[in-house]
């Protein structure tokens, strides 16, 4: 049961923080943070996390969020794949390592508390 637990809030932390993100701004440091979290996922494609990334405005020197939309747009595919690649991405999150999702808690805490 506690194992359950710990899931149900482990994804309720990233599913309030990525929601957050796509309304307000996140510090550049914290975004740059989750990025590089992004980034090591091993078992997730490139193109799954760059449409992550873009989506959530997270790429460094630029953090420019795009629309599901203006990403399809741009690689001439239909707007529900880059979702399926976001979302993969996003359930992914809530699996990376133990280090990895303290740090996700403390930018959640940070951004919520801060």
């Amino acid at each position: 049961m506690i194992f359950i637990s710990n899931y149900t809030d482990d994804r309720e932390i990233v599913r309030t923080l990525l929601n957050y993100m796509k309304k307000n701004n996140i510090s550049n440091k914290n975004k740059e943070i989750i990025y590089n979290m992004v980034l090591e996922i091993t078992y997730k494609t490139d193109l799954q996390k760059e449409r992550f990334i873009r989506y959530y405005g997270l790429k460094p020197q630029d953090f420019q969020r795009e629309t599901l939309t203006e990403i399809a747009r741009s690689s001439n595919i239909n707007p529900s794949a880059v979702r399926s690649s976001v979302v993969r991405i996003r359930h992914a999150l809530i699996h990376i390592s133990e280090d990895n999702f303290l740090k996700l808690k403390q930018i959640y805490e940070d951004e919520f508390q801060g």
